[in-house]
């Protein structure tokens, strides 16, 4: 195929648009796909083939970004080249492109101390404070928490604790925990009939909970999220020696290994590389 020159190629835009058995929608990123490639080559004096193609997938920035240009090159050039002997050269040379990795370990500066935690508290108003108490005792995420209903709670260990059952991401179901204390404490503030934080009878917009909580965080000087806090959840019950296997459940993930992906991050610490000494 390298030695098809550019006049040589049929019009990708046009073939993506022609191609049976997808969506509207596939068609339409395969469409963008290849007017991106073709400007590629057009901007870098490049001749449509083999070697731009790899160059353009492989200088994508963001492995979604290049997973997509691969699943596009392979049906376009399928379908253009159906009978070219050079086919499988282009196949093949697909196929060796490793697509980039990303580091999903939660860095160091995702998560908060539990000082922290307490000055984003004291920074935050008494009805968001009472959220953020409660997101870091749970490691809900933000929209699980905004969801809780006050049929979801119940009473245990003789009153002291309330036990909440809820449905997670990806309908998985999930029992936390709060003191009785602090879910009475709600109860006094929000005064909802039906959801647990609840806004003149309704819970609260996901997006005002969120810019309410990065405020206090820029207060304290740290960039927070509402899923740092989560964040900050986990980090707590691996520092307290608690087993990846109980933080995975805890947290409600898919599954294990994407709880060792974000807090096992498997490389030396600044102490353990003597940095300070």
């Amino acid at each position: 195929m390298n030695s098809l020159t550019t006049q040589q190629f049929p019009d990708l835009a046009t073939i993506a648009l022609s191609l049976t058995g997808i969506s509207d929608n596939t068609k339409q990123t395969y469409l963008m796909s290849m007017r991106s490639y073709s400007k590629y080559c057009t901007d870098n004096k490049l001749e449509l083939g083999i070697d731009s193609l790899k160059t353009w997938i492989t200088n994508a920035k963001k492995p979604r970004t290049q997973s997509l240009r691969i699943a596009a090159a392979r049906r376009i050039f399928n379908e253009v080249f159906a009978n070219h002997p050079k086919l499988k050269e282009l196949m093949d040379s697909i196929a060796d492109i490793k697509v980039i990795k990303i580091d999903n370990s939660v860095k160091e500066s995702e998560y908060l101390s539990n000082d922290e935690v307490q000055k984003l508290i004291a920074a935050s108003s008494p009805k968001i404070a009472l959220m953020i108490k409660t997101l870091y005792l749970t490691g809900l995420r933000i929209t699980e928490l905004l969801s809780i209903r006050h049929d979801d709670c119940i009473y245990i260990r003789d009153g002291r604790v309330v036990q909440i059952s809820l449905v997670g991401k990806r309908m998985k179901q999930n029992t936390v925990f709060i003191p009785a204390d602090l879910y009475s404490e709600i109860v006094s503030v929000f005064g909802g009939d039906e959801f647990m934080f609840s806004h003149e009878g309704k819970k609260y917009n996901r997006s005002y909970v969120s810019n309410a909580i990065a405020k206090a965080g820029v207060d304290i000087g740290k960039d927070v999220s509402a899923h740092s806090i989560r964040h900050s959840f986990a980090q707590k019950l691996l520092e307290r020696g608690v087993s990846i296997d109980k933080i995975s459940k805890s947290l409600c993930h898919a599954s294990i290994s994407t709880t060792a992906n974000f807090y096992l991050h498997g490389r030396a610490s600044i102490e353990e590389l003597g940095i300070l000494e």
